[in-house]
């Protein structure tokens, strides 16, 4: 199974170093309006680059990877909510503003998995790459490929690679 992650680069250098990355966090208890417990991941169906308008400003978007499950792994299935931006499309953006400061915004339901751990030997990252706003303004993934492309970008980061 392909799961993805928004995560931070410092992340990713502990994934890389063989570390495991633990999160026991239940995020419903905090106050988000998600069923998810420890690290979350989206399902690689829709593909990260659908995903980047309605997770901005809820999860890290500095670097995202692509992982291969290996063996069994045991997954948390839940629903978060994430603002439905399909349903805000050709809103004034004076409304949209004053909707989203009084907090009433559009929400969809978004299909998520979680674990409390994770490693190299249960998941294998297959493609790594950074979130980026372009010049227009919108958000884009550079992908720097598989585990060969992570190390490289290890090595950027101030790694060992």
């Amino acid at each position: 199974m392909e799961l993805v992650r928004f995560m931070s680069a410092a992340e990713v250098r502990k994934y890389l170093a063989g570390e495991t990355i633990r999160n026991e966090t239940d995020w419903r208890g905090s106050g988000f309006r998600t069923g998810s417990k420890g690290v979350c991941f989206f399902p690689a169906d829709p593909p990260p680059e659908e995903r980047l308008h309605y997770v901005s400003g809820i999860v890290t978007l500095e670097m995202v990877a692509v992982f291969e499950t290996v063996g069994p792994v045991q997954l948390r299935e839940s629903e978060g909510e994430y603002r439905d931006l399909e349903a805000e499309a050709g809103m004034d953006w004076r409304e949209l503003l004053a909707r989203t400061l009084a907090g009433d915004v559009q929400r969809r339901k978004v299909r998520e998995l979680s674990m409390q751990e994770y490693n190299s030997a249960m998941l294998h990252m297959k493609h790594l790459g950074t979130v980026e706003m372009d010049e227009t303004g919108e958000w884009k993934i550079r992908w720097y490929g598989n585990q060969d492309g992570a190390a490289k970008r290890k090595r950027r980061a101030g790694g060992e690679g």
